[in-house]
């Protein structure tokens, strides 16, 4: 969880930024396009929900969502596993692509990605803090010691950007590794992507 509210500040305007230049007008109706993944305990939400005061949370653990209503009653909280979340109807629901922003578990992170690119079409624009070296791996060029599956799947689903990197302290428990913010927006995809089999590629890269 993210315990420095320096760092907080510093992710959430590096969102509200990456959101404000891009196109999918997801500050519009209150930020009703603005989806925070696995809030915990609100770190983050509590100063989104300032800014975009209809956004929505998606959480599964039981004890965060009731802390959440307690802390902040009017934010939209849906408890259920985002690995299992319908981008397409959420997109539809909120009148197109949503932007989400996302403190991650490093256990989870890659499953959450690759369900984002699997629904890149629902979902314009990912802000997400993940360690360090995944983050090298998403951004490597050809030719590079990092560069592999990860490199190639989400730099072919949109464009990857390194924001900036987060030391462990700002954490609780502190982590014994360095992290980093990182933005997929995946309104630039590669000019290649529509020649690619979506089904076809998962199978090489599973």
């Amino acid at each position: 969880f993210l315990s420095d509210q320096n760092y907080v500040l510093k992710i959430v305007d590096s969102f509200r930024s990456t959101i404000a230049t891009g196109s999918s007008h997801a500050e519009d109706d209150g930020g009703r396009k603005i989806i925070e993944i696995g809030p915990g305990p609100g770190a983050l939400s509590r100063v989104l929900h300032q800014r975009y005061p209809n956004m929505t949370a998606i959480e599964i653990d039981q004890r965060a969502v009731k802390f959440l209503s307690e802390k902040l009653p009017a934010l939209s909280v849906l408890e259920m596993d985002v690995l299992e979340a319908d981008w397409a109807a959420l997109a539809r629901e909120r009148g197109g692509p949503v932007s989400v922003i996302a403190n991650l578990p490093y256990y989870i992170v890659s499953q959450v990605l690759f369900s984002l690119a699997d629904a890149h079409e629902s979902v314009s624009v990912a802000v997400v803090t993940m360690q360090l070296e995944v983050a090298e791996r998403l951004c490597a060029q050809p030719r590079s010691k990092q560069y592999g599956i990860p490199s190639v799947v989400f730099q072919l689903y949109g464009h990857v950007t390194a924001n900036f990197k987060i030391p462990p302290t700002v954490f609780y428990p502190v982590p014994k590794v360095d992290s980093a913010l990182v933005t997929i927006d995946f309104s630039c995809p590669h000019r290649d992507l529509h020649s690619v089999s979506g089904a076809k590629l998962r199978r090489v890269v599973s």
